[in-house]
């Protein structure tokens, strides 16, 4: 996870500029985006990279 975008594993397919909502519900934030890529990396498991649509600065610290 960074200030602009993440990468974070599903169990389903997403496509290309498919938009997404981003959630960290312990911190209660959230976030539009839209799919970059989409990578099979496993039996039914999909690596997504995700752009977010604004920047979200308390994302993008050390965890």
């Amino acid at each position: 996870m960074s200030a602009h975008g993440a990468r974070v594993l599903m169990q389903r397919k997403l496509q290309p500029l498919q938009q997404a909502v981003v959630t960290s519900p312990n911190e209660g934030l959230w976030a539009s985006a839209r799919v970059i890529y989409c990578q099979p990396v496993g039996d039914n498991s999909f690596a997504v990279g995700l752009e977010l649509a604004s920047r979200v600065d308390s994302w993008s610290g050390p965890y």
